[in-house]
């Protein structure tokens, strides 16, 4: 039971009740009618194509299959939709188990010519009208009635019969790799019962099979199935990747699966009568289906229905196309379902797209006034601090005079973003805390980072970071490192962080999605401009509040509102295995914790690689100061991980308890948005969207500081050095301002790319582009022997490795920065010594030269 707190919660903050998903919405006046046989016939999608091939005139029976197979046809729907072609096959064959992949027609097995075939086809038209048809490696036994999908790179196919009479079922799965055919089929058997008409489709990274006929042990009978299966090569923590997940309310039968956004399996086709007497009633024109759509949701293992649609009472087929516009909806490259029924008559066929609209969370005038005020408290912090800025030094490390606790909380709350309070608990949501629990490997690191290393830079009375690189390994390094960076900054860090809350709210309000990067990137371009780096760590300090305050409050709202409160919470939340910290298997696909162990170290020289942290540390009085910040940091980041990985799991309980409430259409990293938007009374929805924009802007503000440091440090002041204070001051500014232009550029161009993932995405620019760096502050701090040659090798190294394994192979992209920074730091010590080491005086470079500023606080100013 519920505690009185706990109702009482629920009662005053959620008087509006909830907000759910709306029947999908269907376009079919552009699609015309086709006819076609309709026993057996393959429909398939793919990329502004739906096509449908073979058909028998009559039903299989028991005492076999039809023996009259009529001519063979291939139709084509082209995206325009303004009519059918029609192209001639040499053979006709039906219950194939057909999948488009790379613009062709595979057909797997089937019926032709009164008998199951082994043959597999691909077939593609040509520019002549022709179809060419390429004959692959046949399978190893004769098949029908099966069902097949590309998975993992491999055509794999389950289900069907081999002989009606006898009736011999198919109790093996088949596999061929595309890539490799010459490599044939291989077989296993199937973990899951014998059945014939089951649907396949693939979907967020696994192959479900759904539904199917079983016939019964007497006779004649047959039974359509409810369970679900999962085929997922990746991440199995078992031989055995197969696994059982939630069955459906009631049987599927040949249910006619279709995806839907990231996370989504929906189905028609579903028969009201579960069993039948005999064969011939499944393919009945007359059989009764249900009118809804049956939605399956992969991550929550919950099944919901939607309401009742036209149409689908009829015998249907489903498939997905991808569109970029179509009769008033205007998407990019949107894959799009489509139903096809046949008609009463049986001669024709009727195409119909699936339009699904979602209910979206008003934004009234109270939540309007929340953000409003948080805005301008931002622009007051500008102007405030504006006025205390007399020279560079006050706009890049804030005089040296900011409190380490603040530095400490202005660091985490860079490092976290919109990242941290939207992607970490749609990772969580979708998995387990496997995928963030590396973190807690940070803590040694860390320490050691604050004794050793932290020292060296402070002393140094950096501006830049970069200005290390040239001390160690000369100038083109400095300026190559320099570049990187502002150029993953404005592209990639700035745009994705800005995009990523935009889209979320957009998606869930109805906001319009420029209108939000406009706001959000002009409001931190002019505080940031006017106050520059005091500004923004004062206002990381309200926003790191705003967070990890809303974080907390959203935790007590969703348990408020699962049925059951907390006990249904810890329940299943522990069934599902959402606890999970680490991962022990030894799969490279996972983020394993024995890998993640060895990579532990390259936390601390990410860190010091940082420029928005390092920053940080110069802005404070001291090395001691310092020391603490750095400790600070990592202690703050726990509260604040914690809460979102918590946030995570209590999603996942309740939309797993209120299935119906998600928008199947949109990306799973705006999971947390739809909660806000959709589940929030006013008030308490503008303070968590405030949280978001927080979120966003806290990051954003940091990078378009940073990327002024950098340019005019790096590159002004280090090639003219007369330049005045006034005039570093002035351009500070300038670029400010240009930076923050591009950086909602990149946001508005990044809005039109489908990121499944935003924290991967995020994480695979950054090690790609700067996941060597870390490892250049490791071999200057630790190396003597290590020279520019060999800082050159480790950067360009670790770019090459990167890039080969994010192409060519399936290692988990959590492993992507450890790799690089390992790569990096062997690659450049051994080219280093093998090209005779560095002559240079080393003195307060490295840890085994700390002659120099022993003595030193670290007040002074710093040049370039």
């Amino acid at each position: 039971m519920r505690t009185p707190i706990i109702v009482l919660l629920s009662t005053l903050l959620f008087p509006l009740g909830l907000l759910g998903n709306q029947i999908a919405q269907f376009d079919p006046a552009p699609l015309p009618e086709l006819s076609v046989q309709s026993y057996g016939a393959s429909v398939v999608g793919g990329d502004r194509v739906i096509l449908i091939s073979g058909g028998l005139p009559d039903s299989p029976s028991r005492a076999g299959f039809v023996q009259d197979a009529g001519e063979g046809m291939l139709y084509r729907l082209k995206e325009d939709a303004s009519e059918w072609e029609a192209f001639s096959l040499a053979e006709n064959v039906a219950f194939s188990a057909s999948v488009i992949h790379e613009g062709r027609m595979i057909q797997v097995g089937g019926i032709g010519s009164g008998a199951a075939l082994d043959q597999v086809a691909a077939l593609e038209i040509i520019e002549d009208g022709s179809v060419r048809t390429e004959i692959l490696p046949a399978l190893p036994e004769p098949l029908a009635m099966a069902a097949a999908a590309v998975h993992d790179g491999k055509l794999v196919v389950v289900g069907g019969v081999h002989s009606l009479d006898p009736l011999i079922l198919n109790e093996q799965v088949f596999e061929l790799s595309l890539a490799e055919l010459e490599l044939g089929w291989t077989q296993r058997d199937s973990q899951f019962p014998p059945r014939i008409l089951p649907a396949a489709v693939t979907h967020l990274n696994r192959l479900v099979v759904a539904g199917g006929w079983t016939p019964d042990s007497a006779g004649e009978g047959w039974h359509a199935r409810s369970d679900i299966w999962s085929f997922r090569t990746e991440g199995s923590q078992s031989t055995d990747p197969w696994a059982a997940l939630m069955e459906a309310p009631e049987p599927l039968g040949d249910v006619s699966l279709f995806s839907v956004g990231q996370s989504h399996l929906m189905g028609v086709n579903i028969p009201v009568e579960s069993t039948v007497e005999r064969l011939e009633a499944i393919f009945s024109e007359d059989r009764e289906n249900h009118h809804i759509v049956k939605s399956y949701h992969i991550i929550t293992d919950e099944w919901y229905n939607f309401d009742q649609a036209e149409g689908i009472e009829n015998k249907t087929a489903a498939t997905n196309w991808k569109v970029t516009e179509r009769t008033g909806f205007k998407t990019i490259s949107k894959q799009v379902p489509v139903v096809l029924s046949w008609l009463p008559d049986g001669e024709r066929i009727e195409a119909t797209e699936l339009w699904f609209d979602a209910a979206k969370g008003r934004v009234g005038f109270l939540d309007y006034l929340v953000v409003g005020f948080y805005l301008a408290v931002m622009i007051y912090l500008g102007l405030y601090y504006a006025k205390k800025e007399k020279n560079s030094a006050d706009y890049f490390v804030g005089g040296r005079n900011v409190p380490w606790w603040a530095a400490a909380i202005s660091a985490q709350a860079t490092g976290a973003s919109a990242i941290t309070m939207m992607a970490i608990p749609a990772l969580v949501y979708m998995e387990s805390l496997r995928y963030v629990g590396y973190i807690l490997l940070g803590i040694i690191p860390v320490i050691i980072n604050a004794i050793f290393f932290i020292p060296i830079l402070r002393r140094l009375n950096l501006f830049s970071v970069y200005e290390y690189l040239e001390k160690r390994f000369g100038i083109v390094v400095r300026l190559c490192g320099a570049l990187a960076f502002m150029t993953t900054q404005i592209v990639g860090r700035m745009g994705v962080v800005v995009m990523l809350p935009a889209m979320a709210l957009s998606a869930v309000t109805g906001i319009n999605v420029y209108a939000c990067i406009v706001v959000a990137g002009l409001v931190s371009m002019i505080y940031t401009t006017l106050g520059g780096i005091s500004s923004v760590i004062w206002s990381d300090v309200i926003q790191f509040a705003i967070m990890l305050g809303g974080a907390i409050l959203c935790i007590f709202l969703v348990i408020a509102r699962v049925d059951g409160g907390f006990g249904t919470f810890l329940d299943v939340s522990s069934t599902y295995n959402k606890w999970q910290l680490f991962e022990f298997s030894f799969d490279l696909t996972q983020p394993v914790f024995y890998l993640l162990l060895i990579f532990a170290p390259a936390i601390s020289f990410q860190t010091l690689s940082d420029q928005p942290f390092v920053q940080r540390i110069s802005a404070v009085k001291d090395v001691k100061s310092a020391q603490k910040a750095t400790l600070w940091n990592f202690l703050w980041a726990v509260p604040v991980q914690i809460a979102m990985w918590v946030v995570g799991i209590a999603l996942f309980v309740f939309f797993k308890d209120y299935p119906g409430k998600l928008d199947p259409t949109l990306a799973t990293d705006t999971v947390f948005p739809q909660f806000i938007a959709g589940q929030l009374p006013a008030g308490i929805m503008g303070l968590l969207i405030v949280g978001i924009i927080a979120a966003a802007m806290s990051t954003l503000d940091s990078s378009m500081n940073s990327v002024a440091t950098v340019f005019v440090t790096d590159f002004y002041k280090r090639f003219k050095k007369s330049a005045t204070e006034r005039q570093c001051l002035r351009l500070a500014r300038i670029i400010t301002v240009l930076s923050g232009v591009l950086g909602i550029g990149s946001a508005i161009l990044i809005t039109t790319m489908n990121l499944v993932s935003a924290q991967e995405t995020f994480v695979r620019i950054l090690a790609l582009f700067l996941g060597g760096f870390p490892a250049l502050f490791a071999l200057g701090l630790l190396s003597r022997r290590t020279n520019s040659i060999g800082g050159f090798a480790a950067l360009f190294g670790s770019v090459g490795l990167v890039y080969w394994l994010q192409t060519y192979t399936s290692v988990h992209w959590v492993l992507f920065q450890g790799s690089a920074f390992v790569f990096a730091l062997t690659f450049g010590y051994i080219v280093g010594w093998l090209t005779g080491g560095t002559r240079k005086d080393l003195t307060g470079l490295t840890v085994w030269d700390l002659n120099m500023h022993k003595g030193n606080t670290g007040n002074a100013d710093s040049g370039s």
